[in-house]
């Protein structure tokens, strides 16, 4: 059994009670962009007029820090926090808003409760007297960092953020996959 036969195997257990659910694609108000012109005219408009303010008076260097500073202070600074909030509001956008022109937004379904330590255990017992230990020992690792990768509200009756984590892992049994195989090709190549 390759990586990807494992994988595969693996991943149809984590999901085998998924429904896959589709929906219409709606248009959402885009408030980032809004927050963004609505910040930045008046930033640029009070950058430039701080900047017109020290070019035309001659400030003294104890008053040209403390307009520095002030600068700083009142500008800079809720600008930080503006762009932060800005990008608080990307990560937690609806994600049926449609960005491309497209019929549906499809999203798959978990069952209610999240994938747990017990469910890998029976996994690993149904495909492992196929899988190898290197195997079984990186679904562990893949396990293992999706568990740690876990917001701080997570709750395992609300959430399926575990199995969409193991979904997406297909990458990392690739790369397995890609390593195994240079592996044995060099082995083969120092038999001959």
């Amino acid at each position: 059994m390759s990586y990807l036969e494992f994988f595969q195997a693996w991943q149809n257990l984590v999901t085998q009670n998924a429904q896959i659910i589709v929906e219409p694609k709606i248009s959402c108000f885009p408030w980032d962009s809004v927050l963004f012109c609505l910040c930045i005219i008046p930033a640029l408009f009070i950058f430039l007029s701080f900047f017109a303010v020290l070019a035309c008076h001659k400030l003294s260097s104890k008053k040209a820090k403390f307009a520095y500073i002030l600068f700083i202070g009142l500008f800079l600074w809720p600008m930080c926090k503006i762009t932060i909030y800005i990008d608080y509001l990307k990560e937690h956008q609806n994600p049926r808003c449609e960005k491309k022109k497209s019929e549906s937004y499809s999203w798959t379904k978990y069952p209610d409760k999240d994938y747990t330590i017990e469910e890998f255990k029976r996994n690993m017992a149904s495909i492992g007297q196929k899988a190898s230990p290197d195997q079984i020992e990186v679904a562990q690792t893949i396990l293992q960092k999706c568990l740690e990768n876990l917001s701080g509200e997570y709750d395992v009756n609300n959430f399926s953020e575990i199995r969409k984590c193991i979904v997406n892992s297909y990458d990392d049994f690739k790369m397995y996959e890609t390593e195994m195989y240079k592996k044995n090709t060099i082995s083969e190549l120092n038999h001959n």
